[in-house]
């Protein structure tokens, strides 16, 4: 009867130990500060240098000419650069969303202007549009 009551003793003891255990742990949780990580930022040796992106911009601007872009900007910051847009342009033949290109050429038809695209080319091979 000796050996069970010292097994019984030895489970308390062991729940007795668990249960303090468990205490010190819940109460503890204030003192312990949380783990951050911090990505290193980039110094400004290590930064990519802006690519310099120069446009032209003609046809019913204001000023029309080269201007430097930075990557990233989009035609209508273009034609802002040329002044903007003069009174007889016609907007609906641009979309002024997309990303200007180095070495582009963006052209601003006036309102009733027909442009080069829709004219019929002279290479299309057509007899009918030639005679």
């Amino acid at each position: 009867m000796t050996a069970r009551i010292a097994g019984a003793a030895l489970a308390l003891l062991a729940a007795l130990a668990l249960v303090v255990a468990a205490v010190v742990l819940l109460t503890r949780g204030e003192d312990a500060a949380p783990v951050q990580i911090i990505a290193p930022q980039p110094t400004a040796a290590e930064k990519p240098a802006a690519r310099d992106i120069r446009v032209q911009v003609s046809g019913a601007v204001m000023s029309p000419g080269v201007y430097s872009m930075s990557e990233g900007d989009r035609v209508m910051d273009a034609i802002a650069a040329a002044g903007g847009v003069g009174p007889d342009a016609d907007l609906s033949a641009i979309n002024m969303a997309r990303r200007v290109q180095d070495e582009a050429h963006y052209y601003v038809p006036a309102a009733g202007e027909i442009s080069a695209t829709a004219l019929p080319s002279s290479s299309s091979g057509n007899s009918s549009e030639e005679s």
